[in-house]
């Protein structure tokens, strides 16, 4: 069996995660989001997904409490909304 991983990156409780028209490997388990075995994480993190694409994206394999955002609800994120600032962000050094 080849090596899973989830789509999960936080570290927190109150973590919030919204991945964005993103091309997602098969090498992810379907349901993508891990509660770190402490069901209260469901109700404090906020884990998102708009437009994935690849054989990665499953969308109703999800787990129940993650949100596939809606057109209107993907609009909010934006380079300005995330990182105060109309600057591209170029992660690049």
């Amino acid at each position: 069996m080849p090596w899973m991983v989830r789509v999960v990156a936080w570290w927190r409780p109150n973590a919030q995660v919204v991945y964005l028209h993103c091309e997602l490997g098969s090498h992810l388990v379907p349901a993508g989001w891990e509660n770190w075995k402490n069901p209260a994480n469901e109700k404090a993190a906020y884990f998102a997904e708009y437009r994935s694409t690849g054989p990665g994206a499953n969308p109703a394999g999800r787990v129940a409490w993650a949100h596939q955002l809606t057109p209107k609800e993907a609009k909010k994120y934006t380079i300005k909304g995330v990182f105060g600032s109309q600057q591209a962000w170029d992660p690049a050094p």
